[in-house]
């Protein structure tokens, strides 16, 4: 006979929608096996609790492969093309070896983002072939990791980085901090982070202990409150109360 049975099923912890699992191609960072150096890198920066390092350090030993594309229009596309005959891939590195390969171009000069990024037809270097940009586009924690060495010039860089201090909310341990830590270790070779410091901070909780937040609906306003306090004084009681964020 046909029963109904109860079970659980994932939602979106912001919208409530119903979740669907599918398994999709896409493009990884295998985060094993440069594991080592990230941690070793990692245990060198001072987090000033132990909470958020106990937190952190427990999320880069796990060492899980980091899912850097995306099917969306907007982002820095993933510089991929694959030759439609042979299935060979060639990884270009920068716009003039974009133009010195190009058998098609959309113009002289085009936007490198989607969807012109897409109609840059490739000479492949193995059959002849033509070569089509994956559609994909990377990850934004990607853009964001790669920050320092998309701002600084190399001199700048050398004075820089690593920087003395940096500071983010407690869930940056997988976003932020991390990425800016992936890329560094990559980019340089060895186990040397991009930050000598990192400070995470907790969430602003409301009377029931949830995070306050706009989908919750439980955000009191900083306006009125300034109103009826000394403006100078409150963000220094705000920090002074500020206890380190809980973390095994």
């Amino acid at each position: 006979s046909v029963k109904t049975i109860s079970h659980e099923y994932p939602t979106c912890w912001r919208s409530h929608h119903k979740l669907v699992w599918l398994a999709r191609r896409e493009y990884f960072l295998w985060t094993d096996k440069i594991n080592d150096k990230v941690v070793e890198a990692a245990e060198k920066v001072n987090y000033f609790y132990e909470g958020p390092k106990n937190r952190f350090l427990a999320f880069l030993r796990e060492g899980k492969p980091w899912c850097i594309s995306r099917e969306r229009v907007w982002g820095a596309p993933l510089p991929i093309w694959v030759c439609e005959k042979c299935g060979s891939k060639a990884l270009v590195a920068n716009k003039g070896e974009l133009f010195a390969r190009a058998l098609e171009l959309p113009g002289k000069d085009f936007e490198l983002h989607k969807p012109w990024i897409d109609r840059v037809i490739l000479k492949c270097e193995e059959c002849g072939g033509k070569m089509m940009r994956e559609s994909f586009v990377l990850d934004c924690w990607h853009d964001s990791g790669a920050s320092p060495y998309a701002s600084f010039t190399d001199d700048e860089f050398k004075k820089f980085v690593p920087v003395n201090f940096l500071t983010e909310a407690i869930d940056q341990t997988r976003g932020w901090a991390n990425s800016l830590l992936l890329e560094h270790v990559i980019l340089m070779g060895k186990p040397q982070a991009p930050y000598e410091a990192f400070l995470f901070y907790g969430f602003v909780l409301d009377a029931k202990g949830r995070k306050m937040s706009k989908s919750l609906g439980n955000v009191i306003e900083v306006n009125p409150l300034l109103q009826d306090r000394a403006q100078p004084t409150f963000p220094d009681s705000i920090c002074y109360g500020n206890a380190p964020p809980s973390s095994p």
